[in-house]
């Protein structure tokens, strides 16, 4: 379920702000929240809760759009079980954010609340008091909390909030009751959030930065991955450590190249085990919508979905296995303090176009050997070319700025339209593979496809000159040397 809530703070024994909450049902609830010692879900705004009229519960952060708070909701049946043990599948779902580290009973909120449905949701008003673990208070606090139905309208919910202001409840915040109540520890930074760059900041900091960037970004997707309800999940948890192992070529001139290799195989044997299934997710995607019938279109999404739950299954046990635990939080590790020569702690811009201009020069050198016409193993290979430049332009975009940043955008354009043509080469050969599994029917099918599939690649292989074209400019790239 998707939970999309606003908060407002509110005086303990204040008015009611709304006359609707006068005579609101009202119920006592008591929720105990699990984290590691050192608040890891806290901190990267995710909870794991037992309550005791809705049993076990993990919210995972969605994308936050100012004090609205947006999260997935996620019920476990742990009826069998005491409420001091989290359920398996709760644990493991949180895996990738605790990295395994053992959670604890951490805060016991005791709620009064008081609620009543309106045009655009759920309201509730919250009187809770909190203890740690052992009973002592941790305070008690109120606040009103405004769930928004999918269907709320923007104005409606305005005309609320500014009736409840009114009434006398504070500004909307994006914050939940745990961090409320255990106040800075678990409003801090997550261990793996990107650290601010300065204006000038070191080279060193740069390369954190950006590795960071990429280990949140996987850290906070493999979740969804387990979940599979949204291919984008793995899509971009695959483009994460992408970009991990891009950095790591990027900037090897000033890392420990021992260091830097076992990274990279790390993330290779984490990448491996999601491609599989991003694969079958772009091929089905390109199928589904293709105007074919009949039982061969069938019976070849049926065959095509069968391996994606076999390659599904394969990934979600290499995520169950404590080994990659230890590979998470060596990234982790090697993002915070990573292994760089001494020339690292020198001012980062000065050295920035260098490192930009090492994976675009091998890109340019790429395309001019290319034969005529283009072989597609040697287009595969200048579509990497084009994603490690371009993830290089990226990562000093912070300190460079706008030629960062065009060339980053021009360099996407081209890898897109490099990328439909690998995809249909891709999808083109896996039919290939799977025909000799299907009946004659499913067979013709597949057959079908690889034929519009062919004349797409075709389309794209003319396309491409163009969006070079647009990046091989003195204008994009005179900032490089």
């Amino acid at each position: 379920m998707r939970e999309r809530e606003l908060k407002l703070e509110i005086a303990v024994g204040a008015p009611v702000p709304l006359p609707d909450l006068e005579e609101a049902e009202a119920r006592d609830l008591r929720a105990v929240y699990y984290d590691t010692a050192d608040l890891r879900l806290a901190r990267l705004g995710a909870t794991l809760r037992h309550r005791d009229d809705e049993g076990w519960m993990v919210k995972l952060p969605g994308p936050s759009d100012g004090a609205l708070m947006d999260r997935h909701e996620v019920r476990f049946d742990g009826s069998s079980l005491p409420p001091s043990d989290p359920p398996p599948g709760a644990t493991a779902l949180v895996s990738s954010l605790t990295r395994g580290a053992p959670v604890v009973p951490v805060a016991e909120l005791c709620t009064h609340r008081r609620t009543v449905r309106l045009g655009v949701g759920e309201l509730a008003d919250d009187h809770v008091v909190a203890r740690d673990p052992s009973g002592a208070p941790l305070g008690e606090f109120r606040e009103i909390e405004l769930e928004l139905a999918a269907s709320a309208n923007v104005a409606a919910v305005e005309d609320v909030v500014a009736r409840l202001r009114a009434g006398g409840a504070g500004s909307a915040e994006g914050m939940p009751k745990l961090v409320r109540v255990l106040g800075p520890r678990a409003a801090a930074p997550a261990d793996v959030e990107p650290p601010t760059l300065v204006d000038e900041p070191t080279l060193r900091e740069v390369i954190q930065h950006a590795l960071m960037t990429s280990m949140r970004a996987l850290v906070v997707r493999l979740p969804g991955t387990r979940l599979d309800d949204d291919p984008e999940d793995v899509h971009q948890a695959r483009v994460a450590i992408r970009r991990f192992r891009s950095h790591l070529r990027t900037f090897d001139p000033v890392m420990d190249p021992r260091w830097s290799e076992v990274l990279d195989g790390d993330l290779a044997r984490l990448g491996g085990a999601l491609g599989d299934v991003r694969d079958l997710d772009v091929l089905l995607a390109t199928i589904e919508p293709m105007p074919l019938e009949g039982p061969g279109h069938l019976e070849l999404l049926a065959a095509l979905e069968t391996e994606r739950d076999r390659a599904l299954e394969r990934s979600l046990d290499m995520l169950d296995d404590p080994a990659c635990l230890d590979v998470l939080d060596r990234l982790v590790d090697a993002a915070a303090d990573p292994r760089l020569a001494p020339q690292a702690d020198d001012a980062a811009r000065p050295m920035l176009p260098f490192f930009v201009a090492r994976p675009w020069r091998r890109l340019r050198k790429a395309v001019r050997r290319l034969d005529e016409p283009p072989s597609d193993a040697a287009l595969h290979g200048v579509r990497i070319r084009a994603k490690r430049a371009r993830y290089a332009a990226d990562a000093v975009r912070p300190i460079v700025g706008a030629p960062a940043a065009r060339l980053a955008d021009r360099l996407a354009d081209l890898q897109d339209a490099l990328g439909e043509l690998n995809d249909a080469v891709v999808i083109t050969a896996r039919l290939e593979a799977l025909m000799p599994l299907l009946t004659s029917a499913g067979g013709f099918t597949a057959g079908r496809v690889s034929g519009i599939l062919t004349d797409r690649a075709l389309e794209h292989r003319s396309a491409w000159r163009a969006a070079w074209k647009r990046v091989d400019r003195r204008a994009v790239t005179a900032w490089l040397r």
